[in-house]
């Protein structure tokens, strides 16, 4: 990490929920290894120094489930303030990547925690999220050049045509 960069601690706001308690609408324990697990995240800036991260983690039976399609799926915002810099005008900023990679795992942890309170009662909640790697879910939706990830304004993000992606 950068020596130069410090930063704030994540500020992260929950945006989209959609839950369901398969003990309750099934009626049985929950076995890991008949779930599939998924987490997708994109990067942008917004203002003059924050950086912020859009997490969707996904929970789904492994086997199509025609009466559940989707046990969990919630996305949070998270927002890191970088003090010392200013990108007011920019389209896209440049920043080394393991330090962009450090920021998304913070928020990655701090987000699990705030899932793992929400889910409160949930049958859910006796599941744990898989270990999740941020620099590879970084790479799937920047560019990288010369050990740097390129990251977008929010503006240019909003312009950019995206496809549906797969979660990992």
């Amino acid at each position: 990490m950068p020596p130069e960069m410090k930063f704030e601690p994540p500020i992260i706001r929950e945006v989209h929920l959609n839950l369901v308690d398969p003990g309750l609408v099934l009626g049985k324990t929950l076995v890991p290894k008949e779930l599939k697990f998924g987490f997708l995240s994109d990067a942008y800036f917004v203002g003059k120094n924050s950086l912020e991260f859009i997490a969707t983690f996904r929970i789904d039976f492994l086997k199509a489930n025609d009466k559940i399609p989707s046990l969990l799926e919630t996305t949070y915002l998270s927002q890191i303030k970088i003090p010392e810099q200013n990108w007011e005008g920019k389209e896209q900023i440049s920043l080394e990547k393991n330090f962009v990679a450090h920021l998304l795992g913070m928020s990655i942890l701090m987000i699990r925690g705030a899932i793992k309170i929400r889910l409160g009662e949930n049958s859910l909640s006796a599941i744990n999220f898989p270990i999740i790697n941020p620099s590879k879910s970084l790479e799937s939706r920047l560019k990288e050049v010369d050990g740097e990830f390129i990251i977008p304004s929010v503006q240019l993000r909003m312009e950019t045509k995206t496809t549906t992606q797969n979660f990992e």
